[in-house]
């Protein structure tokens, strides 16, 4: 006997609803469960959407903190965190996407020497270690960013996958399009059926890895072999809140205690 999941017998009730309804004789069962998928994806971009503008957005900082646990609840980065959650609300909350990057303006920092890459600014090549300011603390809060800006460069960075996508995105910024497939390429190369396996992997997959190569493919206009496999994961990460869980080990199970801004941030540019 052959047993049909009850997602499945929901939609074949659609289905079947749908053809006596219309009666039309040539209903598109492939347009139709390809409509299906989208609404799907929609319903989990409003749900990332909503962690980040219901559950980060803090209203009297006008940013959005690190994370959901421990003291990344009071923790605020301004680069790289809030940079990428002004650009992904951008389209579905402009309000709170402006209130985030006007926040930005008066502390003066919209760019780190890195993230920016992903916004049509290139960066140096290599890149460097990341210093990390503290800008405000109180007992409250405390604002952080995090700055490539010092002079130990990070000459294996073509060993990395997210730093990869940095450059290759800044690499056809500057109208190298031979640079930018090329360590795009070496990224997409990292995938090994379960996430990005990079030197920095350590029996912990990264969610927003997967996020990175699924928006530079976009950017790039480079397809991915495993487009739907990788899109397929990164959304199995997602939580009933709507944020992303940030690691899952080798069985997909996630592997992290937080779901953070950065992830959900980039999740939601990926797919936008």
């Amino acid at each position: 006997m052959v047993r049909i999941s009850k997602e499945m017998q929901k939609i074949l009730l659609a289905v079947l609803l749908a053809t006596l309804v219309s009666g039309i004789a040539g209903f598109n069962l492939a347009n139709y469960i390809e409509l299906q998928q989208t609404e799907n994806e929609n319903e989990r971009v409003r749900k990332a959407v909503s962690f980040l503008v219901d559950m980060q957005f803090n209203p009297s900082l006008n940013l959005t903190r690190e994370g959901t646990s421990g003291n990344r609840t009071s923790t605020y980065w301004l680069l790289s965190d809030n940079l990428l959650a002004s650009k992904a609300l951008w389209p579905y909350n402009a309000s709170v996407a402006a209130r985030i990057w006007n926040r930005l303006m008066e502390y003066g920092y919209t760019r780190d020497f890195l993230h920016e890459a992903l916004f049509g600014q290139s960066i140096p090549t290599p890149p460097s270690i990341a210093t990390i300011y503290t800008v405000e603390s109180t007992s409250l809060y405390t604002i952080k960013l995090e700055y490539h800006n010092s002079s130990s460069l990070i000459n294996d960075y073509q060993e990395y996958g997210d730093l990869l996508v940095y450059v290759a995105l800044s690499s056809e910024w500057l109208g190298n399009r031979q640079n930018a497939v090329g360590n795009f390429t070496k990224a997409q190369a990292m995938w090994d059926g379960k996430g990005i396996r990079d030197k920095a992997f350590s029996d912990e997959y990264q969610t927003y890895k997967l996020a990175l190569l699924l928006y530079a493919s976009k950017i790039l206009t480079i397809p991915l072999r495993q487009e739907e496999e990788m899109e397929n994961l990164m959304w199995a990460m997602q939580r009933s809140d709507g944020g992303l869980w940030t690691g899952y080990d080798a069985g997909f199970k996630p592997s992290s205690e937080d779901a953070n801004t950065e992830t959900t941030a980039l999740v939601i540019l990926a797919v936008s």
